[in-house]
């Protein structure tokens, strides 16, 4: 939730847009490296290709 609160308070957009904001913070979130993962992407591990 702090990604997202960020998000919306440096794009300057209005409260109303706060679910969009919410679904493109989780979307870069699931598209990001995790250390759980051993650095590697959702996507990556799923397909096991890099």
């Amino acid at each position: 939730m702090e990604r997202a609160r960020s998000m919306r308070k440096h794009s300057g957009l209005p409260l109303q847009f706060w679910v969009e904001v919410v679904d493109t913070s989780v979307y870069l979130i699931n598209r990001g490296p995790s250390s759980s993962l051993d650095g590697r992407i959702p996507d990556e591990a799923w397909t096991r290709k890099e």
